[in-house]
């Protein structure tokens, strides 16, 4: 999934002590490292914050996100559109809905 990203793309992070959705960073700047397969080099991602919800925003009414997939540390989840919008909604986070649009 790192491959596929690009500078702009909108990641939600989520606190894990929480289990909580706690605010939208944006993707500043990739830089590939070497790795064991020189074929799949390992990608790190530098997040720019966005905005952070005060207070944090729970998973409630959630629970078919595949975004919300208990993962390890850094793990990335892909999302389809619909379900991008129903978290950005349900973080109140209206306002970055057109950047999905014009994805």
């Amino acid at each position: 999934m790192r491959e596929d990203m690009q500078p702009g793309d909108l990641v939600l992070a989520w606190q894990v002590d929480l289990k909580a959705m706690s605010g939208i960073c944006e993707v500043a700047k990739l830089r590939r490292v070497g790795g064991r397969d020189p074929h799949r080099p390992k990608i790190e991602l530098f997040l720019l914050p966005l905005r952070r919800f005060s207070p944090v925003v729970r998973r409630g009414n959630l629970p078919n996100v595949r975004a919300l997939t208990a993962g390890s540390r850094g793990t990335l989840h892909r999302t389809t559109l619909a379900e991008a919008k129903r978290l950005l909604r349900a973080c109140g986070a209206n306002d970055y809905l057109g950047r999905l649009e014009a994805d």
